[in-house]
């Protein structure tokens, strides 16, 4: 029953819950869309637009979470540590602060361009062929 634990799992709960009503919101969005008539091009472009916006808010939730607990655990640690936070000039001093913040910074580098390749493996290539296909439905 450490706050740093307590304070992460609340974090990622709250973050979960977010994703998964952003989710069901999308998933709703997608039920409706195939109840409507629309022409082809603009069928197209809906989908083209819904997965944008998907793909847009994964790697944002991919690229903040790693920065958004290292600030977190940061400020949890200050608390727990009444001494430091008194003086924080001291948390400056300590190794394992400096190898936590590189250990961090690391992952979070990590994070941003594994999400990225990730996103662009697995969609990518779905959103540039709905784009060429919109690109030749304009040009007919």
């Amino acid at each position: 029953p450490r706050l740093f634990i307590l304070v992460v799992a609340a974090v990622t709960i709250l973050y979960i819950l977010f994703f998964l009503y952003y989710l069901s919101r999308l998933y709703l969005q997608l039920k409706e869309f195939g109840r409507e008539v629309v022409s082809t091009r603009l069928a197209l472009q809906q989908i083209y637009q819904l997965m944008r916006r998907y793909t847009r808010l994964y790697f944002l939730f991919c690229g903040l979470f790693i920065p958004l607990l290292l600030f977190i655990s940061i400020g949890s640690f200050l608390s727990e540590h009444p001494g430091i936070s008194k003086e924080p000039v001291q948390l400056l001093r300590l190794r394992s602060f400096w190898l936590f913040i590189g250990w961090f910074s690391a992952w979070s580098v990590f994070t941003y361009f594994f999400s990225r390749w990730y996103i662009q493996k697995v969609y990518g290539q779905y959103l540039l062929k709905l784009k060429k296909l919109i690109l030749e439905l304009d040009a007919s």
